[in-house]
């Protein structure tokens, strides 16, 4: 069952994330790669989401949530069966105080990214061993 559910996740996050993505480079398996997320909206904003999913001999992924005002990172590794990274960024829905997020990718020396945010935002990347 979990298995199916994994595939019909992935199938449909497949179908539907690269034509709403831009591609943005190469990562490298196997080396730590740093997503910094930094929520800079005003008080009474939401939070703001980082999903990060990892595509290869499956699929996983992993999340932050940052509150407004805030910063924190998430530390990944990727394994060698990874073929694509899809990086997923929701920004909280405009308020009053305003919505933006920054999204910052270090460590991985063949790809970095530093883009800022007013709305939703995804981002691709294929990965060489």
């Amino acid at each position: 069952m979990t298995k199916r559910l994994i595939c019909l996740f992935a199938a449909l996050l497949v179908a539907s994330s690269p034509t709403l993505a831009t591609f943005e480079g190469v990562l490298k398996s196997a080396i730590p790669t740093t997503f910094t997320l930094m929520n800079q909206s005003g008080s009474g904003a939401g939070a703001a989401t980082l999903t990060v999913y990892i595509l290869g001999r499956g699929l996983t992924f992993e999340t932050l949530t940052v509150q407004p005002g805030q910063t924190n990172e998430l530390l990944v590794t990727l394994p060698k069966s990874t073929t694509r990274v899809i990086v997923e960024v929701d920004v909280p829905p405009m308020s009053a105080a305003g919505s933006l997020a920054q999204l910052t990718i270090t460590g991985n020396p063949s790809a970095s990214l530093s883009s800022q945010l007013a709305q939703d935002g995804r981002f691709v990347f294929d990965v060489t061993p």
